[in-house]
């Protein structure tokens, strides 16, 4: 269920692509915590509650858009307009709903298979 959770070539399935999920969902609420934390301590003002909020979307848009192009990197997928309104898409649920719904997209082409043409090996 966790296996192999940076190997963006694989593809999963069932509970591999729940555990995905999962995995780089806690990172974020991690990275967000250990982050806003920080934030936290140096910011000492009324509205530093809504600061660390925003900062928080916007480490989720980053991380979630960076995982779709990773992905898409490493399944060959890089090569039409489909891929590219996936990745501002990701970016756009990201910053609504955070790691919830930015994780959605890396999440699904996970699962997809590859497109990477391998050439046959001669002997």
């Amino acid at each position: 269920m966790f296996k192999d959770l940076n190997n963006f070539s694989l593809v999963r399935t069932g509970w591999s692509i729940v555990g995905f999920y999962i995995a780089w969902f806690l990172f974020l609420l991690l990275l967000g915590a250990v982050i806003g934390g920080f934030m936290g301590i140096v910011l000492s003002s009324p509205d530093s509650a809504s600061i660390i909020i925003q900062a928080g979307a916007v480490l989720s848009a980053i991380v979630a858009t960076s995982l779709t192009v990773l992905i898409a990197q490493a399944k060959g997928m890089m090569k039409g307009f489909w891929t590219l309104s996936l990745i501002v898409l990701t970016f756009g649920l990201a910053l609504l709903g955070g790691g919830l719904l930015g994780l959605i997209i890396p999440t699904y082409l996970s699962s997809r298979a590859s497109q990477v043409v391998s050439l046959p090996e001669t002997v």
